[in-house]
């Protein structure tokens, strides 16, 4: 079993990711950034919505920390998928993949 702490703050990125991704954003798809929403969680509908520079530098600064830090995760699977080819194992094995974000 591996574990990692990303993509959680603090989004610590490898040294050799920390300038990819200068010119991502957080997606604004519809429902972003709407607030107070009635329809949303107690705690969520006390939230006023965010102005610009705070949305730019919070969402669009972890979304792109997240990145940088899941290039790390990238590697690790590598790393595991080569090892365990090299080993003759990779086709006896299953890679599962889990999340403590997990919608049912």
């Amino acid at each position: 079993m591996a574990a990692t702490p990303a993509p959680h703050v603090p989004n610590i990125c490898a040294p050799q990711y920390c300038d990819k991704f200068p010119n991502v954003t957080a997606p604004r798809v519809a429902s972003w950034n709407k607030a107070p929403s009635p329809d949303k969680h107690w705690m969520m509908r006390q939230i006023p919505a965010m102005g610009e520079h705070y949305a730019s530098y919070v969402s669009d600064g972890t979304f792109v920390d997240r990145w940088r830090a899941l290039q790390s995760v990238d590697d690790l699977i590598e790393g595991v998928v080569r090892t365990l080819e090299q080993e003759g194992l990779l086709n006896d094995t299953y890679i599962i993949f889990g999340s403590d974000h997990v919608s049912v």
